[in-house]
C-alpha cells in the first residue's frame, strides 16, 4: 500500500526562514548592512579605507565620508563594499553614509556614523619601491622584456597623485611613465608592462625605476624614490 505524505500551504514566516537556512535571499526583507572596518567613534588614520557587508546583492551602492572624494568598489560575490579616498581627510570628526538598493528595488535604510581621523603630528605619505623583476631575467638583444613594478606606500598619510618612471638602462634618454592617481596609507599597486627590447647587448647595464620624481607628494622619506639595479642584455645570434 502506498502511503502519501501531503504538505499543507507554509506561513510566510516559515518560508522566509526556510529561505534563509538554504542561503536563498528573501525579496521581500530589506536590505541590512555591516560595518567591517570601522565602528561608532572610531579613531582611524588618514587614508583608511571602509569595507562594509550587505546581507543581500546590492543593485547600487553610495557611500560618503563628509566632502571628501571617494571611489566605491562593489563586489557582488562577497556582497561587500570599499570606500576608498582619493584625497587626505582633515584630522578630527567625520560622518559616513551609507544608502543603496538592492536587486529587487529594495531601498537600505540609511546608515550613518560618526568618526574622527587621527592627528598624529607627523603622518605623511612614505613611497618606495617595493618590488622589480624582468622576465627574462636577463633579456635578449631587440626581443620583449615583461617589466613588473611594485609600488608601496608605508606611510600613514594617502598619498595624492604622482608620477612613476622607468629607465630601460639608467642613463638612457628616454624613458616610460606612468600616472598613479594616488595610493592609500599602507597601501600599494603592481604595473605590469612589456617593453619592445633593448637596442643592443650590455655585459653590465644599470636600470632604474623612480616614484615622485616631480615631489608632488610630501613624504616621511624623500631618500628611497629611486630603485637601481645591475643587468645584463645578452647579444642576438
Amino acid at each position: 500500500m502506498r502511503r502519501f505524505i501531503y504538505f499543507t500551504k507554509l506561513t510566510l514566516p516559515l518560508l522566509c526562514l526556510l529561505l534563509s537556512c538554504c542561503g536563498v535571499e528573501d525579496p521581500s526583507e530589506p536590505p541590512q548592512v555591516t560595518l567591517l572596518s570601522i565602528s561608532e567613534g572610531q579613531e582611524v588614520l588618514d587614508g583608511t579605507p571602509i569595507t562594509v557587508k550587505f546581507s543581500k546583492r546590492m543593485e547600487r551602492v553610495s557611500i560618503n565620508v563628509s566632502n571628501v572624494n571617494g571611489t566605491t568598489t562593489l563586489d557582488e560575490l562577497s556582497r561587500t563594499a570599499t570606500w576608498e579616498p582619493l584625497q587626505s581627510m582633515s584630522p578630527g570628526p567625520h560622518t559616513l553614509t551609507i544608502n543603496g538598493e538592492d536587486t529587487y528595488g529594495l531601498e537600505l535604510d540609511v546608515v550613518s556614523i560618526n568618526f574622527s581621523v587621527e592627528d598624529s603630528g607627523v603622518s605623511l605619505a612614505d613611497l618606495y619601491i617595493s618590488e622589480f623583476s624582468l622576465d627574462p631575467e636577463v633579456p635578449t638583444q631587440g626581443e620583449p622584456v615583461k617589466v613588473r613594478i611594485g609600488l608601496y606606500n608605508k606611510g600613514q598619510k594617502r598619498a595624492g597623485g604622482f608620477y612613476v618612471q622607468w629607465f630601460p638602462g639608467e642613463n638612457f634618454v628616454n624613458f616610460m611613465e606612468w600616472r598613479i592617481d594616488g595610493m592609500a596609507a599602507r597601501g600599494g599597486r603592481i604595473i605590469d608592462y612589456t617593453y619592445e627590447g633593448y637596442p643592443s647587448w650590455y655585459p653590465k647595464i644599470g636600470t632604474k625605476v623612480v616614484v615622485d620624481p616631480n615631489d608632488e607628494v610630501e613624504e616621511t622619506d624623500e631618500d628611497n624614490n629611486t630603485f637601481v639595479t645591475t643587468i645584463s642584455v645578452k647579444k642576438k645570434e
